[in-house]
């Protein structure tokens, strides 16, 4: 009895210790997922309680010598990056990722849709019954005049229309792209209803671009054309990288690039401005926090400027790492989620954020060993 109470005993502790990773993912979810920034004492003291749990669990993993090398990598980048730039949006991606050791993925994407969903359909009630503010933005658009843009409980309208398009590709992926033609239809209409509200032209279009994506790599992957979808998020990452970093260089040296810059509501030319004025650094740049002269709505930019070149391999590695997971796994509805969110990072600066960027989650079971992934597992081997 003796020997099978010390048997049971370690048992019980691992799994208790394995879920403070989830604790740490699920509470930031939750809290961005209700609108809040880390603006908030609230959310930044329950992700400071959950975040030293997670280090905790750190240093109870045993990790291989590629995972040790990696978990000190993201460390480093995380103590670096904050003590820089005081911005805790990467430190915390980054200590998530490294925590991750032991997670099933499965079980955190079907968590991440029952959270995302709630937390939504709540924000909005709570709006509605008054108890929680709309805050309103006024912009002029080209073709329409003035406009006012609600922001329906979140900071900004399109952050509104962000968490609709995270509910909507995490639930095509618990389907696994197999969507019923009503089920299409209630993600259109309610994608339009809420673009009347945001005025989010970007990720109005997206939510489209990813719902037809969806389909037609799923009718693809009947095909010979199967193995050349899970291609598209490395071509699609790429491309945006280049595009970021190009047309921020060749700015007013290009004509062409004015009208794109037009298309991009000035976002070119705010990344040229701040590439001429700041440069690169190693581990981030705070002077340009306090820029009035422009914003940073790119999110590669955002990575390459703000946060520095470290920042910039790591979060490379990582999304090089879950394309590599996604095209092994050879499910065409990741693919097209995966190359969506590349594409809305060209004009969201939500790239970051793990708590809003799903694309970072599909990583984890080629990072770390002992985590899973069913999709992935199943056709483990070279990759």
């Amino acid at each position: 009895m003796k020997a099978i109470g010390k048997l049971k005993l370690p048992s019980q502790i691992n799994i208790k210790i394995s879920s403070l990773s989830y604790f740490f993912l699920y509470s930031g979810v939750f809290f961005n997922g209700m609108g809040l920034t880390n603006s908030s004492k609230v959310y930044l003291g329950v992700l400071l309680f959950a975040g030293t749990l997670v280090t905790y669990k750190i240093s109870t993993n045993k990790f291989n010598f590629n995972e040790a090398l990696l978990v000190l990598l993201l460390i480093f980048t995380a103590v670096g990056s904050f003590a820089v730039t005081h911005k805790p949006t990467l430190a915390l991606s980054c200590l998530c990722i490294a925590g991750m050791q032991g997670v099933n993925l499965d079980t955190v994407f079907e968590d991440l849709l029952k959270i995302r969903l709630g937390t939504l359909i709540l924000t909005l009630l709570l709006v509605f019954v008054g108890l929680k503010d709309n805050k309103t933005v006024t912009i002029w658009r080209d073709g329409q005049g003035l406009i006012t843009r609600q922001g329906l409980g979140f900071g900004h309208p399109n952050i509104a229309q962000l968490s609709l398009f995270l509910v909507i590709a995490l639930l095509i992926h618990k389907k696994r792209g197999s969507l019923k033609f009503v089920q299409y239809l209630a993600c259109v209409v309610v994608n339009a209803i809420f673009y009347k509200f945001t005025g989010s032209r970007t990720g109005f279009l997206l939510i489209l671009l990813l719902l037809g994506l969806n389909i037609i790599f799923s009718v693809c992957g009947r095909t010979k054309l199967k193995g050349m979808i899970g291609n598209i998020p490395f071509i699609i990452g790429v491309l945006c990288i280049g595009a970021t970093f190009l047309s921020a260089l060749f700015y007013k040296q290009l004509p062409s690039l004015d009208q794109l810059n037009r298309l991009f509501t000035n976002r070119i030319a705010y990344n040229s401005y701040y590439l001429k004025n700041y440069g690169l650094t190693l581990l981030g740049n705070r002077g340009l926090l306090s820029d009035k002269n422009a914003q940073l709505d790119n999110s590669y930019a955002m990575i390459e400027l703000q946060y520095g070149l470290l920042a910039i391999i790591v979060i490379t590695l990582i999304f090089f790492q879950a394309c590599r997971v996604i095209k092994k796994s050879e499910r065409t509805e990741d693919a097209a989620i995966a190359t969506v969110i590349l594409i809305y990072m060209l004009s969201e600066s939500f790239g970051t954020n793990i708590f809003m960027n799903i694309l970072f989650l599909y990583a984890v079971p080629l990072l770390f060993r002992d985590s899973t992934y069913e999709a992935y597992d199943v056709k483990k081997g070279s990759v």
